[in-house]
């Protein structure tokens, strides 16, 4: 009789777990053991993989930046922020994990960085179309520089927005000039963007950043030219 009373208060849980079975026994699992969810697109981990997953690429820091790989993949129109493809799922989904819906892509493993301390589109200050022209003219050099390259993010994420803003930083002997290897820096050392200062995150090297600013004003470069 116990076994009874037992069974009649716990049969919503047998039924759930009956129900879930049935739903997750018809989606094809991919290598990681989840799929890719049209509906909501998101991504759905069903029974994940048993490999290790202490070392998974991702590095956090002590004033709480992340550290990561990626390959670069688009840059948006405005020039100031790209996507970034992640091969290894399970690093994929702990990034992507506190971003909303519009800055991730479940399904091909991307995510957007919204570059700090530079911008391209509010720097040119002149009317809309030369504004629109000045942005795809860096938009176009930014994507030759970063598609299909490894590269370096240091990041940090933007809460309320459900954003990740950060640097990125090319390999060593892959560097887009010999200056840096830093991107960012080196948009702003080719005149590509002023050096925008952020009031909510401290810039270690302000110091540098300035410098290199003032030497594109005084060579002239790119948008110091106008």
């Amino acid at each position: 009789m116990l076994h009874k009373l037992y069974i009649s208060k716990h049969w919503h849980i047998s039924a759930i777990l009956i129900v879930c079975c049935l739903l997750f026994s018809c989606q094809k699992l991919d290598k990681d053991g989840g799929y890719y969810n049209e509906k909501t697109k998101s991504y759905v981990y069903v029974r994940p993989s048993k490999k290790a997953a202490k070392d998974i690429g991702l590095t956090s820091y002590s004033n709480q930046d992340i550290g990561f790989s990626a390959v670069g993949y688009k840059v948006s129109k405005e020039a100031d922020s790209l996507w970034l493809y992640i091969a290894n799922r399970r690093l994929y989904m702990r990034i992507a994990s506190r971003l909303s819906i519009t800055q991730r892509d479940d399904k091909n493993k991307l995510i957007k960085l919204h570059l700090a301390y530079v911008s391209p589109n509010l720097s040119m200050l002149a009317k809309a179309r030369m504004k629109k022209r000045w942005t795809l003219y860096v938009s176009g050099i930014l994507q030759k520089v970063l598609y299909k390259k490894d590269l370096m993010i240091r990041a940090w994420y933007l809460t309320k927005a459900g954003r990740l803003k950060g640097i990125v930083f090319l390999p060593a002997g892959k560097s887009v000039s010999p200056v840096t290897q830093e991107l960012n820096l080196w948009m702003i050392y080719q005149g590509y963007s002023y050096y925008f200062i952020d009031q909510h995150k401290q810039n270690v090297n302000d110091k540098l950043y300035k410098q290199t600013q003032t030497y594109a004003k005084q060579k002239k470069l790119g948008l110091w030219k106008y």
